[in-house]
């Protein structure tokens, strides 16, 4: 299992709704997940910010969103 960080506040990338995650990154991943059994486990953070920190700190194996 992959362990994806996603920032809670890039709505529509990523963003929770009815504590569900929701947003084209878990939409596309559920896709890839579907058609090569890739399976995703979501860690939401408060922002890009924090995102990125815990990605540094080794805390997920992929960042859902990277801008710069």
């Amino acid at each position: 299992m992959l362990k994806v960080l996603l920032a809670q506040d890039q709505k529509p990338l990523s963003y929770v709704e009815n504590q569900q995650v929701k947003g084209f990154i878990p939409d596309y991943l559920s896709l890839l997940s579907q058609r090569t059994g890739l399976k995703f486990e979501y860690v939401m953070c408060r922002d890009y910010a924090e995102m990125l920190q815990r990605f540094a700190d080794g805390e997920g194996d992929i960042c859902g969103q990277l801008y710069e």
